[in-house]
């Protein structure tokens, strides 16, 4: 529809709705493209282009290092301005437009909000750059009217995206050497069990659906006290594999179970730094040479894995995205890939729903507490509480006081409307446990104590017994004999590849054109970022490390860590 008399404008009508003005359709738009204060390293989200008025102005007031993501969320207004684009913007910018959902263009993109795997998979691209610091939102017509809510969590969406990929950064620059360190070794030793075919799984993924008894997961807050009690109180003293449950620990609480002659069924092993291995002091030979499964991320202390030498099942937590995580993902190298959950409970239970052969298998859940009493912060027995009677004396009491009254700290009311205190590292887990478990059909809390975690509450039955000694051995055994492990009967020489790939990035970043790996066909340039794209873990761990850069300084830090990964790789 011609907007205004004698106007070479048009306006929208689409549902009974204009959406520009009828008189001076682009003014509105243009104007606030004028008003806009747009920092370096901005994502700007614009929504609704429809007439595509103030976009070209839109791209050319962009400061350096901005993107722009134009998103329509009707498919018909999407459609429509496929075929609306004005010739010169198509001109100016070499814009082509495909039948696909999505075109790219000179600095901006177009989408339809439908297509989300495409958006996030785009703005990670841009992230991979290290230039985009900030979203902001550009409306540009009324058609946002009719997806309000929907455009506001969009944003709020793509803004948390660029949020947490910078906090991310920062854990990765002080520890992701350590987790690439730990992957690793690990993926060694996981290459090596399926090479010997072992007799238990290699992977989560080869044990889902095996266990068909209620399975219990442990944590290491109070709670424990309490099925400690509970247990022993109802079988005795004789609490090893005979009985209706599956017993999953985390780490903290394997010790504290097998001093009160509890023997769980499986360990929960995700924490990458030295300090945990004192959580297992002692643990090899309260075990008396019963054996147990230990659930292992690959970014997990390989040591302690060493140590209680158990039959492992890998899994592999995602705490970047890496293309060398697809290239092992795509050659069936590692199964059982999960999204970084932070907390050890959380992994716990993911695997325990994992496990359980249907949803009518409860799973109950003790001392994922996510809080903690006055004066104490974890279960009688764990490893933080013998320290504090380890350390105390005439000056200083048992009691951790300081704990509850930190900076960090926080004071809330636990699911009894008790005042309990807790930290907001911890405050965020409980959050967490809730957005990704609360929906889950018999999942209950068995803990007196604790946040809420928006889950029913109710207690496991303890009264039956029966033999699950063998229940994940014949799962595993299934599992090996199964055709996906054929596959890996070679996956040896993927390490082997790998360490060659890395001979070879050496060689030719020491002696450049002179190294005996140059090709001819392909300048240097290319054959080193060949060989740096799926191999992130040389550089993640850099401030600059958002993606492979061919500047000296860059080339010659990858070059220095070259030796220490060729020295992991057994």
């Amino acid at each position: 529809m011609q907007a205004g008399q004698g106007s070479c404008y048009f306006t929208v009508q689409y549902r009974n709705r204009f959406l520009y003005s009828k008189y001076n359709p682009s003014r509105a738009v243009e104007a606030s493209v004028e008003k806009l204060d747009v920092l370096p390293g901005t994502l700007v989200i614009a929504f609704s282009p429809v007439l595509w008025y103030g976009a070209k102005k839109l791209i050319e007031v962009l400061p350096d290092d901005c993107h722009v993501i134009f998103i329509e969320a009707e498919s018909v207004l999407f459609d429509f301005a496929i075929k609306n684009l004005p010739a010169e913007l198509r001109q100016e910018l070499g814009l082509d437009f495909s039948p696909e959902l999505n075109c790219e263009f000179g600095g901006a993109d177009f989408f339809c909000l439908s297509d989300t795997l495409a958006i996030e998979d785009r703005i990670y691209d841009l992230l991979k750059t290290g230039r985009i610091k900030r979203a902001l939102r550009f409306d540009m017509s009324a058609g946002i009217q009719f997806s309000k809510d929907t455009y506001i969590q969009a944003f709020d969406a793509i803004a948390d995206i660029v949020q947490t990929f910078w906090k991310n950064r920062i854990t990765l620059v002080k520890m992701g050497k350590l987790f690439c360190r730990n992957l690793m070794r690990n993926l060694s030793s996981a290459m090596e069990s399926g090479c010997d075919r072992r007799s238990t799984p290699l992977f989560l993924d080869d044990v889902r659906k095996s266990v068909d008894t209620q399975i219990v997961v442990c944590g290491a807050g109070e709670g424990l006290e309490e099925f400690i009690c509970s247990i022993r109180n109802s079988i005795g003293s004789n609490c090893g594999p005979r009985r209706n449950l599956y017993i999953i620990a985390v780490d903290a609480a394997l010790v504290p179970l097998l001093k009160a002659g509890i023997v769980p069924d499986a360990l929960v092993a995700v924490e990458s730094q030295l300090a945990i291995e004192k959580v297992y002091i002692g643990a090899k030979s309260l075990l008396a040479g019963k054996e147990i499964t230990v659930f292992a991320d690959l970014v997990s202390r390989p040591e302690v894995i060493d140590k209680m030498a158990m039959n492992t099942v890998w899994f592999a937590s995602r705490f970047a995205r890496l293309d060398f995580f697809s290239s092992l993902q795509s050659e069936g190298n590692v199964r059982g890939f999960v999204e970084p959950m932070g907390s050890v409970g959380l992994y716990a239970v993911y695997i325990a729903l994992a496990l359980r052969s249907s949803e009518d298998v409860p799973v109950f859940t003790y001392g994922l507490d996510f809080s903690f009493s006055l004066g104490k912060t974890h279960a009688n027995g764990t490893c933080a509480h013998n320290d504090r009677l380890r350390l105390s004396n005439r000056m200083t009491g048992i009691d951790s006081i300081a704990a509850s009254f930190g900076p960090s700290s926080i004071s809330c009311s636990d699911k009894n409307g008790r005042t309990i205190y807790s930290l907001k590292n911890l405050e965020s887990y409980a959050r967490q446990f809730v957005n990704l478990f609360s929906k889950e059909k018999n999942l209950f809390d068995a803990s007196s104590s604790g946040m809420n975690l928006g889950i029913p509450m109710c207690k496991p039955d303890f009264s039956v017994t029966g033999n699950l000694a063998e229940k994940i051995a014949g799962s595993a055994q299934n599992a090996l004999q199964s055709p996906e492990l054929k596959k890996l009967s070679g996956a040896s020489r993927f390490m082997e590849e790998e360490r060659t790939a890395l001979e070879k990035l050496r060689d030719l970043l020491s002696k450049g054109e002179k190294s005996s790996y140059r090709k001819n066909d392909e300048s240097l340039d290319h054959q080193i970022q060949t060989l740096l794209k799926d191999r992130e873990y040389l550089f993640v761990h850099f401030p600059d490390g958002c993606g492979p850069k061919m500047s000296l300084d860059f080339l010659k830090r990858v070059r220095a860590e070259i030796d220490f990964f060729l020295k992991q790789m057994k």
